[in-house]
């Protein structure tokens, strides 16, 4: 091949030498982004298979082959596990491990046995279809995920289609040749590289940093001590609530005398009675429930399409689930009530008001002797 067709047919590795090195800059920032580590060495390992099969170095045939198939293959693995890690599940590493073996062994049979360069691009390139399949089940959540994890699975899946299309093309004429030439093989690689690669990356990190916000959005939704709602992540939660209920119920809990709990046990065990007790409320509530740590010892329960009665029956469930949670194993002789109150309101009503509502009659119940639910009805 002429020199100017050699250089022109590397651009295709250096752009994604080059992509590689733009993600290694991103997780130089932040080492904990593991994913773009693995999928910056995806892009790396692809442009040197193409550098080494292109220029043909080393120049002794079957090592290349095999060498070459090595650096496709650690690509696909790569990728793979980059997309698994930003998915937040493990590896598959036996499925990863059982087609890299196998597909190496097939190319080394038809490099040193029976030579026959269709049915390594066969084997290659069916190989790493398989591993995004894999990788693509493994993070299926992403079909229900954000859109910027929906965009990025069907492109992984399109890509994975890319690689039957391209061994399809073997079957032209002259397919046998290995080395960069101009059939159809090369052709349908350089397109669907440009096509699916580079568009594979922004998504990539468009996922990434969408899953990043969304992080930081939730975190900010929610109390550091107990991981249940704080007052933000209350109202957010509660207004999407409401736009599908005619009526709800309100509970208002506060834990009796809890500043003795801290005066004479010290703020620690302060702090893992509140996280018990917030564990005890999130397994005691229904999915579409929401309860959140509202302020210091108090904590708010809001009850979708939930009548008066209800309402009450599950204030008086936790009020004895609060009786009979293990203190003690927390300290010695530590014990802890709580005082309620109950109403419910129409849709209508707003939940500020309601709150006041609710609070008025925990005080009642606080003043006329703790450890008990005060309540009504309805109101409107």
């Amino acid at each position: 091949m002429e020199n100017f067709g050699t250089w022109l047919a590397l651009a295709q590795p250096g752009v994604s030498i080059l992509i590689a090195a733009l993600l290694a800059l991103v997780w130089r920032f932040d080492t904990n982004l593991r994913h773009f580590m693995s999928v910056s060495a995806a892009f790396l390992f692809y442009g040197l298979g193409m550098v080494m099969q292109i220029t043909l170095v080393p120049a002794h045939l079957p090592l290349n082959i095999m060498l070459s198939g090595v650096v496709y293959l650690s690509a696909a693995v790569a990728l793979c596990h980059g997309l698994v890690t930003l998915g937040g599940k493990r590896a598959p590493w036996l499925a990863f491990s059982a087609l890299f073996a196998l597909t190496l062994a097939i190319r080394a049979y038809y490099t040193f046995l029976e030579p026959d360069n269709a049915t390594r691009v066969y084997a290659l390139q069916f190989a790493c279809a398989a591993l995004l399949v894999v990788a693509g089940w493994r993070v299926r959540h992403f079909r229900k995920g954000l859109g910027s994890e929906r965009l990025l699975y069907w492109l992984v899946m399109g890509f994975a289609l890319s690689f039957i299309l391209r061994a399809l093309s073997t079957i032209e004429a002259g397919s046998q040749r290995y080395g960069y030439d101009t059939t159809l093989y090369w052709v349908v690689t350089q397109i669907t590289f440009y096509g699916f690669g580079i568009c594979l990356a922004v998504v990539f990190l468009m996922a990434s940093a969408s899953r990043a916000l969304h992080i930081i959005r939730q975190a900010s939704y929610l109390d550091p001590l107990t991981g249940i709602n704080n007052r933000a992540g209350f109202r957010t939660l509660v207004r999407a609530a409401l736009a599908g209920s005619t009526y709800y119920a309100l509970i208002i809990m506060d834990i009796d005398h809890f500043k003795k709990v801290n005066d004479r046990y010290g703020h620690a065990v302060g702090d893992k009675v509140l996280v018990q007790l917030a564990r005890l409320l999130s397994h005691g509530l229904r999915p579409d429930d929401v309860a959140a740590r509202y302020g210091g010892e108090e904590f708010l329960i809001f009850l979708p399409q939930t009548d008066g009665r209800t309402a009450l029956v599950v204030a008086e469930r936790l009020r004895r689930s609060i009786e009979q949670m293990d203190l003690p194993s927390i300290a010695e002789g530590l014990s802890c009530t709580a005082s309620f109150g109950v109403s419910q309101f129409d849709a209508n009503h707003p939940v500020d008001q309601a709150y006041r509502k609710v609070d008025a009659l925990l005080y009642s119940a606080k003043a006329d002797g703790r450890n008990r639910i005060y309540g009504d009805a309805s109101s409107s």
